[in-house]
């Protein structure tokens, strides 16, 4: 008989701890998480909460008292230096801001101006593959009579635009050591 009664009893208290006690404290450790990432400050909360309280009241405001006369003054002419560093650092935390401002603007004018005008190398490639193209259409020797009057850099460019065949053809109506020199140019 005794040993049921010890047994209820056990049962009461595992009872009692599994379904009251734990989900109890499962919901306030949830709770304090989350106001902390709502961006309540908890333990400022509990101080407010201690300090409503008659009894501890006291004893939490002697605390601060103990505290605060315990903390060293301040000496004036230190505080006086903090407050001019800081009044310059603001300062110069303005003039930043405001180069920051100018350059992201100025970033922003020439992004503009990149996107409206094509750029000159844009224009150069399309010259380039119309002149590339005029050269497929008149001819292998014609063409390699013009490009001989060019520098070397400048037949390199031309031919690089061309198709292969004609490539060929135009290198084959060159002189060979000059056509051997383009070749090797343009297979760097």
């Amino acid at each position: 008989m005794a040993k049921q009664k010890t047994e209820k009893r056990t049962k009461k208290g595992q009872w009692f701890f599994l379904i009251i006690f734990i989900p109890v404290v499962f919901a306030l450790i949830l709770g304090i998480v989350l106001l902390s990432f709502l961006g309540v400050n908890v333990a400022d909360m509990g101080r407010s909460m201690i300090n409503e309280v008659p009894g501890i009241s006291m004893e939490a405001e002697d605390t601060e008292t103990t505290a605060g006369e315990s903390a060293p003054q301040a000496d004036p002419e230190e505080l006086a230096a903090k407050e001019e560093e800081i009044t310059s650092l603001e300062q110069q935390l303005e003039a930043k801001n405001t180069e920051i401002q100018e350059l992201e603007e100025e970033l922003e004018a020439m992004q503009v101006e990149q996107q409206t005008e094509p750029s000159e190398q844009e224009q150069d490639n399309s010259a380039l593959q119309e002149t590339a193209q005029v050269y497929e259409s008149m001819g292998a020797s014609a063409a390699a009579s013009i490009l001989a009057e060019m520098s070397d850099q400048e037949v390199v460019r031309h031919l690089s635009e061309t198709g292969t065949e004609m490539r060929g053809d135009i290198l084959a109506e060159m002189e060979p050591q000059r056509a051997s020199v383009i070749l090797n140019t343009l297979s760097e």
